[in-house]
C-alpha cells in the first residue's frame, strides 16, 4: 500500500469521538501506531479500546490541548510507550460559542485557546520528537468557515482563520526541518458539534448549497489524514486542502435565483 504508515507513530487530539475518533482509526487501520487524546478521559480511554481491542497499537490519554504542561506530559507518555513520534494531527476544537452580542470575553478566549493556541502548543510541544524522525508530518485542521463570515459564530471563524495563518508561517520553518506541515479544511462534517449547531434546521437545507448533494462525514476527513502523513505525500507541504463536496465553489445566492428560473434545467 502506498499509504502503508508500518512503523510510524502518530498523535491525534480530540479523538475521543467524531471527526478525530474517525482518523485515528484509519490511521491505526493503516498500520500505525497512534495515540489518542482528549479533554474527555473515559471517552477516550474506550474509543482508543475499540479501535484496538489488544491495546498494544493505541494510547488514550486525557489532554487538555490548552495546558502546556499536559502537552509535555503527552509527549513524555507517547515516546515512553512507542518510543517516536512521527505524526501530528491538530483536531481538537469547539464551537457555538455564539454570535456577537452573545458573546463573552471568557468564551472568546475559550476558543482561541482550544481552536488556536492549543496549534501552537501542541507543535512546539511535538517538535524534538518530530525533528528525530524521517519525513515527519503535521497535520491541523482548520475549517472551510475560517475564509467566510460566520455571523453566528465569530469566535469559531476567527481561530479557524487563525490556524490558516499560523499554519502557513508554520508550514515554511519546519519544512527547514525536513517536517511536512498540511492543513485541511472541512465543510459541515456530521459530528457531535455539527448536531448541536444545526438541531434545528433540516438536513436537506444544509446539503442544499452543496454541489454533491449531501452533508459529509468523519470518514470523508479520515483517509486525507492518512494519506497526509504517509510517505506518498513526501513532496507536499503548505497544503491547503478543503473537503467540503464543492460548496466553496458555489454561490448560494445564485444557486437559489438558478433553482427558481429557467437558467438550469436538467
Amino acid at each position: 500500500m502506498i499509504t502503508n504508515l508500518t512503523g510510524k507513530v502518530a498523535l491525534v487530539t480530540g479523538a475521543a469521538g467524531g471527526q478525530g475518533a474517525a482518523e485515528a482509526r484509519a490511521l491505526y487501520e493503516a498500520g500505525a501506531h497512534v495515540v489518542l487524546t482528549d479533554i474527555k478521559a473515559d471517552a477516550v480511554r474506550e474509543t482508543a479500546t475499540i479501535i484496538d481491542p489488544a491495546g498494544a497499537a493505541t494510547l488514550g490519554l486525557e489532554h487538555d490541548v490548552r495546558s502546556q504542561e499536559q502537552w509535555a506530559q503527552v509527549v513524555a507518555r507517547t515516546l515512553d510507550r512507542f518510543g517516536a513520534l512521527d505524526v501530528l494531527v491538530n483536531n481538537a476544537a469547539e464551537g457555538g460559542r455564539g454570535s456577537l452580542d452573545s458573546l463573552t470575553l471568557e468564551d472568546w478566549n475559550a476558543l482561541i485557546e482550544t481552536n488556536a493556541t492549543s496549534i501552537f502548543l501542541g507543535v512546539k510541544a511535538c517538535l524534538p520528537a518530530l525533528r528525530a524522525r524521517p519525513n515527519a508530518s503535521v497535520i491541523n485542521i482548520s475549517s472551510a468557515l475560517s475564509g467566510l463570515g460566520a455571523a453566528f459564530d465569530p469566535a469559531y471563524g476567527a481561530s479557524k482563520g487563525a490556524v490558516r495563518a499560523m499554519s502557513r508561517s508554520m508550514a515554511v520553518y519546519l519544512a527547514r526541518e525536513g517536517i511536512r506541515l498540511n492543513t485541511i479544511y472541512p465543510g459541515n462534517i456530521r459530528t457531535a458539534m455539527f448536531d448541536r449547531l444545526w438541531k434545528d434546521v433540516e438536513e436537506a437545507e444544509i446539503a442544499a448549497p452543496v454541489p454533491l448533494g449531501r452533508v459529509g462525514t468523519p470518514e470523508d476527513i479520515a483517509p486525507l489524514v492518512v494519506f497526509l502523513a504517509s510517505d506518498a505525500a513526501g513532496y507536499i507541504v503548505g497544503a491547503e486542502i478543503i473537503v467540503d463536496g464543492g460548496e466553496h465553489l458555489a454561490s448560494a445566492i445564485w444557486e437559489q435565483l438558478a433553482k427558481r428560473s429557467s437558467m438550469v434545467t436538467r
